[in-house]
């Protein structure tokens, strides 16, 4: 009896999942460079990510090898911004956000974005100084 009990179906378990949010064809059209990447659903996501992916494979494939040697550093800066603790990988972003978001730079936005720099730059400074005079035994034994 107390098998039957365990292997009793439980219906609630039988439910279909939610329909997942289907791109739209607005969504299909927008520029992928420009389309907002947070709160994303799964499948909007998805279609952005092979959209983006289609547009890098489709330009690397066509650039000179120093152009490439440039893009691998930028993927380096971008896998390496950490934000404020990264402030030069942070700042080199920030301006090509900022550059591609808007419709180019201006001064007035390169200097917006350099003043942020400073400061992270300050802060990420101390925080090392804090660090290195915290934990010098542990860093000693590296």
């Amino acid at each position: 009896m107390a098998i039957r009990q365990r292997l009793k179906p439980q219906p609630e378990l039988l439910q279909p999942a939610p329909p997942a949010e289907m791109p739209t064809a607005a969504t299909l059209l927008e520029d992928p460079l420009q389309m907002k990447t947070y709160d994303l659903s799964p499948a909007i996501d998805e279609v952005l990510r092979g959209r983006l992916l289609g547009k890098i494979l489709k330009s690397l494939t066509g650039f000179p090898t120093g152009t490439l040697q440039e893009v691998a550093l930028f993927v380096d800066i971008c896998e390496n911004d950490h934000g404020c603790t990264t402030p030069a990988e942070e700042f080199i972003t920030d301006l090509v956000v900022v550059y591609r978001r808007g419709s180019g730079l201006t001064p007035d936005q390169a200097a917006e974005v350099l003043d942020k720099f400073r400061e992270s730059f300050t802060d990420a400074l101390g925080i090392a100084k804090r660090f290195n005079a915290l934990y010098a035994d542990v860093l000693a034994g590296e």
